[in-house]
């Protein structure tokens, strides 16, 4: 016992120890987007790409010195901030410069070109523009061991006339000791601006930054996928590492560069889980069992699930201006007790669990490359949901099923009755949607354009992840065109609308690859049970009693 105890205490020392070393980490960015050039082509997204990526890096901890359309003045005094900014942080410091405008290569040096440079001669680009090389130069000097480079630059030479020694793009730069250094896309190649309000490459960037448990080298291989698909190939992104200890930018837990505390990173990703609040109007939970409190799993490849109270909610909607007529009439439902429901939608490995188990009749669906794993599993329809349905009953011995839809849509709402467990708005901070369009007067955000791990946003108030976005998620019911006749209990709808067969079955809560509005609480869509779709899967319920 004394043993253990010495043990014990040993490792909270660690804990400890660890815990305030990240705490004292700091973390500083300088980011410059240049669009509005005086002397030549003006850009349209690198001004919104700085912004969007210093948000990024601000939820990630770091101390961001933001600029837009600088001059050539003005881009050296950031740069002599940042550094001494950098320096002040000492060899724990990580530093990060992100740079998105018009950048050229003469003779094989590469130049960042300011808003107010006038070049008319091959000559004037070193006394007009920024070295490249001079920045490292001087992050190399710095007093930090580990240093990130973006440029989002590789663009074509926008000046003309020049005799020899100017190529397209830039020219391959080897990253020094203790550093990354990132291009949006290949030596010699050019990038893409965007046809939306960000390049593709910064699109992809800010998200997987976001994303807990993958280093430098992971995020700018998911970046390269992203960009390349958008791009059908044209666009690769590159990377130049001379760094020997992974870095996580969103954190994985202790080590030497651990990215933040449990709480930046809850920050990070718009907070932590809230505590479970029981819905307006709602009766008040019973305890079911002794696990109808809290989160549990029956099996260790089992899914794991939370505990939802009983109460009752209005379901569907009458608001004219984004609501349909499928959801309609607003009625009230009563949920009379509590339920568990799947944390996360199901993930491929799951999935493979049974799979592997002689279950889900044998079926082992495709990722579309995006990686499995912790992803949601995708390409499953009506029928192959209830095979894994059939093998969790058959390997627990408890009550598993897939969520009624009055269910669904009360655990969605989680309490509320906005469009949205999180208000009437939703940003593609809070769920993995396409947010290239303003929905409903809210921020524009970016297209992923494939599925995230589960739990790489907030969950709702009652602990439920991706409720809105991600994956469509197959229920129990029929479809029906409207809500006459749908049961005031909670009870799904098993018997098929007059004169039709029960062929097509409901789907909630939107995909990665649908703008907001399918992603709200009350949104309904239907699909035959057939189908396989890559924007389709599922989380399950279970009965507590």
């Amino acid at each position: 016992m004394l043993v253990v105890m010495r043990l014990l205490l040993t490792f909270s020392l660690f804990v400890l120890s660890a815990s305030y070393a990240i705490a004292q980490q700091s973390r500083v960015a300088l980011v410059i987007g240049n669009s509005a050039y005086e002397h030549t082509t003006t850009l349209k997204n690198p001004k919104n790409d700085a912004i969007l990526f210093g948000q990024t890096l601000e939820k990630l901890g770091f101390e961001v010195i933001l600029e837009t359309n600088l001059g050539l003045k003005p881009m050296q005094r950031a740069i002599r901030t940042y550094l001494a900014k950098l320096d002040a942080g000492g060899k724990d410091a990580v530093g990060l410069v992100y740079y998105a405008g018009h950048g050229l290569q003469v003779e094989g040096i590469n130049y960042l070109v300011p808003v107010d440079a006038r070049i008319e001669r091959e000559g004037d680009v070193a006394i007009e523009t920024i070295s490249a090389s001079k920045l490292i130069a001087g992050l190399r000097l710095a007093k930090n061991n580990l240093n990130i480079i973006i440029l989002d630059a590789c663009r074509n030479n926008p000046y003309r006339g020049f005799a020899r020694g100017a190529s397209r793009g830039l020219a391959r730069l080897d990253a020094p000791k203790g550093s990354y250094i990132v291009f949006a896309t290949a030596p010699g190649d050019v990038a893409a601006d965007g046809a939306g309000d960000n390049s593709p490459f910064t699109t992809a960037l800010s998200q997987y930054m976001a994303t807990p448990g993958l280093n430098v080298e992971q995020i700018i291989k998911r970046v390269g996928r992203s960009v390349s698909k958008v791009t059908d190939g044209r666009q690769r992104p590159w990377l130049s590492s001379s760094v020997y200890e992974d870095f996580f930018p969103a954190g994985r837990g202790a080590g030497k560069w651990a990215s933040v505390t449990s709480k930046a990173l809850g920050n990070a990703l718009g907070g932590g889980a809230k505590k479970s609040v029981t819905p307006a109007a709602a009766a008040p939970a019973k305890a079911a069992d002794k696990k109808s409190k809290g989160t549990f799993r029956d099996c260790a490849q089992c899914p794991e699930m939370t505990v939802v109270p009983a109460g009752r909610f209005k379901m569907g909607s009458n608001n004219p201006a984004f609501e349909d007529r499928n959801q309609k009439p607003l009625h009230d439902v009563t949920i009379t007790k509590p339920f568990a429901v799947g944390r996360f939608e199901v993930t491929f490995d799951q999935w493979e669990a049974c799979h592997k188990g002689r279950g889900c009749a044998r079926y082992n669906p495709k990722d579309e490359d995006w990686g499995r794993g912790k992803r949601p599993v995708i390409r499953v329809n009506w029928l192959d949901a209830i095979t894994y349905v059939e093998w969790l009953k058959q390997k627990t011995g408890k009550r598993y099923r897939l969520l009624t839809e009055a269910e669904w849509e009360y655990a969605a709402r989680a309490g509320s009755q906005t469009l949205f467990s999180v208000g009437d708005t939703l940003t593609t901070f809070q769920a993995n949607v396409d947010g290239r369009r303003s929905f409903n007067n809210g921020p524009k955000g970016v297209l992923l354009a494939q599925t995230q791990p589960v739990g790489s946003y907030k969950p709702n108030a009652f602990g439920l992840y991706d409720m809105h976005g991600n994956v469509w998620e197959w229920v129990a019911d029929c479809y029906h065109r409207t809500y006459e006749g749908a049961p005031a209990n909670g009870k799904a709808r098993t018997l098929p609308a007059r004169g039709h067969r029960c062929h097509r079955r409901v789907l909630r809560g939107g995909s990665f690859n649908r703008n907001a509005r399918f992603a709200r609480s009350a949104n309904r869509y239907s699909q035959s049970a057939s189908i396989r779709s890559r924007e389709t899967g599922f989380r399950v319920a279970r009965d507590l009693d």
